[in-house]
């Protein structure tokens, strides 16, 4: 049983999936309630500016989604998390400024900014979900993640909603609510200030580290990035990627082995989807919503509301859930924290064939650079599917991982030296 010390310290991996999920919880999560707000709501051309916003926005998130690895791997996860930071108060604010304004160039350089942070943010939240996780725990921790950014958002849509019940018809956001969200997105930089370490100084309960890191420069992050363009694995997973945020749009862990786990998910998943997609065509439907000139305003009086509800909170689950089970897949094609960075920027169809024909039942002792923790070498100890000599490396990784801390601190070793 850990020790309340080492329960508590900052570089436990739990501990730093935890604070990841805080940094989440106030960007994104305040993101996901901004766009259910629509540019604030107040002025005729709301649902324009922010769809130009969200294009811009998406378009960005692309390139930065793509530049995220290497940026991760060269800056380390502070500085990329300080990057990944920035574009959100922008975004937020300038949304307000339209709202007041009704001139839409902030909104559109906001939509430009978050983009290029939301792409590096993701990535640096994705690979320690990934790699801080052990093969068993890694679902606990891309849960975990996920379920601080819905808290977020539902903190963020209550703000707004308490602040705007009383009003009988749509007007803007009031000015309170876009302070309330710009100081919550703020205090991440405190989070990044205080509570996040870069990776090798992550240590698990057991006292390994997840991996050993070497320097790496401009080139060879991007010679790895075209890789991934071409690995075959990834490109199978590209329908599936297209699809997360899908849902998003159109309403602005048994203990198996993991391939059945996963497969599990896949078809849970599907299921819940097409229930929504079939709630929504039948929705529509019966509201006639595809005769009316223009959109209308509704709130919760609305006759049809509590179907339209219903459909709203299924796409959500459908939303996560469906992220959720690509980025468990994703994860579970390395465990090397730098891979890992740049899997993360590239149909069920293909998750079933890679959770079939790929992915392995684990990626421990395959890996240059990882370390396998001190249960998972017992265990294969134990049940003999490893030999001495690989048991050796491990333990002459992890030595030369913590070689690489305390040289971090300023002693005179380096791991040149010691290799």
């Amino acid at each position: 049983m850990p020790s309340l010390k080492n329960i508590m310290r900052r570089n436990r991996p739990i501990n730093q999936n935890i604070v990841t999920g805080m940094l989440l919880f106030c960007l994104p999560g305040i993101y996901t309630a901004i766009t259910g707000l629509g540019a604030g709501g107040g002025r005729s051309s709301s649902g324009v500016v922010a769809n130009q916003s969200n294009s811009i926005l998406y378009g960005m998130f692309t390139l930065f989604g793509c530049l995220g690895g290497p940026i991760v791997n060269l800056f380390g996860v502070r500085i990329s998390m300080l990057l990944g930071m920035i574009g959100y108060p922008l975004y937020v604010g300038g949304m307000w400024y339209y709202d007041r304004t009704g001139i839409t160039w902030f909104p559109l350089f906001g939509g430009a900014m978050i983009g290029l942070s939301v792409g590096v943010l993701l990535t640096c939240a994705g690979m320690i979900a990934f790699s801080y996780s052990t093969e068993r725990t890694r679902g606990l921790y891309i849960c975990l993640q996920w379920m601080i950014r819905a808290i977020g958002a539902t903190v963020a849509a209550s703000i707004a909603f308490g602040m705007n019940a009383g009003e009988t018809k749509a007007v803007g956001v009031s000015s309170s609510v876009y302070i309330a969200f710009i100081c919550i997105e703020c205090c991440s930089l405190l989070l990044i200030a205080f509570l996040l370490v870069e990776p090798k100084n992550v240590v698990r309960d057991d006292g390994t580290h997840i991996a050993k890191f070497k320097p790496t420069t401009v080139v060879q992050e991007l010679k790895k990035l075209g890789l991934c363009f071409i690995d075959k694995k990834l490109l199978l997973l590209v329908p599936a990627t297209l699809g997360c945020e899908m849902s998003l749009s159109l309403v602005s862990t048994v203990n198996v082995y993991r391939k059945k786990r996963g497969i599990m998910g896949v078809a849970i998943t599907g299921a819940i989807a097409i229930g929504g997609c079939i709630g929504m065509y039948i929705w529509l439907h019966i509201t006639g919503y595809a005769s009316y000139k223009k959109t209308p305003a509704y709130d919760w009086s609305y006759s049809h509301y509590g179907g339209f509800m219903v459909i709203y909170l299924m796409f959500g689950l459908t939303y996560s859930s469906y992220a959720l089970t690509v980025e468990w897949v994703f994860a579970c094609l390395s465990n090397d924290p730098a891979v890992l960075a740049h899997l993360y920027v590239t149909g069920v169809a293909g998750m079933i064939w890679v959770l079939i024909f790929i992915v392995p039942e684990t990626n421990y002792f395959k890996e240059e650079n990882t370390i396998a923790p001190q249960d998972v070498q017992e265990d294969f100890v134990t049940h003999g599917k490893i030999t001495q000599e690989q048991l050796d490396q491990e333990v002459e990784k992890d030595k030369i991982a913590s070689v690489g801390k305390a040289d971090d601190r300023g002693t005179e070793l380096t791991i040149k030296e010691s290799l």
